[in-house]
């Protein structure tokens, strides 16, 4: 899962390679580690596990002042920090942490997701081909997002909160409806990433309009699987 790009960016070849991820991660450390402004930062998720794609993003929280987080995201940067992934000293002392994350918050989390996809669905014909495959983008990872908050709500613990590890629990837990729905979001998102490096090898435009509409058309199933989500914690 990550992003989805513009046709220009893979006709122009505008996509990282694993040895830009490496670049960049570099400068963030030292840039960081001599802010004098920066209590201290993480380095979180695919880059740090070591399984980025050319579709990744760099997960990078930074600390200036104390702040209050939840208790899902606490536990998703203790884990970090287990992974080696702290920049100059440990943030997490700084930071204000509930006990747990009540089901209100949770419900609050896949409500407003909702309200967001509704309005975008509505407003997809309108786009343009940037908010477009923002839009995409965060309809795809929706899937792995919805099933970590759901995982948190039924108090499953799981010794690491990577997306693999993620979608075998849940699978485990959902109803079959949802894990319909999940199987077939992730289904497309690997097919996007396959047909993505086939477009870099020979750019096709057509195809590339094809597999946009396939995402395109996922926004149903991501709408449907955030209500499926609610309605669990009415």
């Amino acid at each position: 899962m990550g992003k989805v790009f513009l046709w220009n960016d893979i006709k122009n070849h505008r996509v990282p390679t694993p040895e830009n991820f490496e670049e960049v991660v570099e400068q963030l450390i030292r840039c960081l580690t001599h802010c004098r402004g920066v209590v201290g930062a993480m380095l979180c998720g695919s880059v740090l596990m070591k399984c980025s794609n050319l579709r990744s993003d760099i997960d990078c929280l930074v600390l200036y002042d104390g702040r209050h987080i939840s208790q899902a995201f606490a536990t998703h940067l203790i884990r970090t920090v287990e992974h080696g992934g702290v920049i100059k000293t440990n943030p997490l002392s700084a930071v204000n942490v509930p006990a747990f994350d009540s089901a209100e918050s949770i419900r609050g989390y896949l409500r407003s997701k909702l309200g967001r996809f509704e309005k975008s669905f509505i407003d997809l014909p309108a786009m343009s081909e940037r908010e477009r495959c923002y839009f995409l983008q965060r309809v795809l990872e929706s899937a792995v997002h919805i099933a970590r908050k759901m995982l948190w709500h039924w108090q499953v613990n799981t010794l690491d909160d990577t997306k693999p590890t993620i979608s075998k629990h849940y699978l485990l837990k959902a109803s079959e409806e949802e894990c319909e729905l999940f199987r077939k979001i992730v289904r497309v998102d690997s097919q996007y990433t396959e047909e993505l490096l086939e477009q870099l090898r020979l750019p096709n435009k057509k195809r590339y309009d094809q597999i946009i509409q396939e995402l395109e058309e996922l926004v149903v199933d991501s709408i449907r699987l955030l209500k499926l989500s609610a309605l669990q914690l009415s």
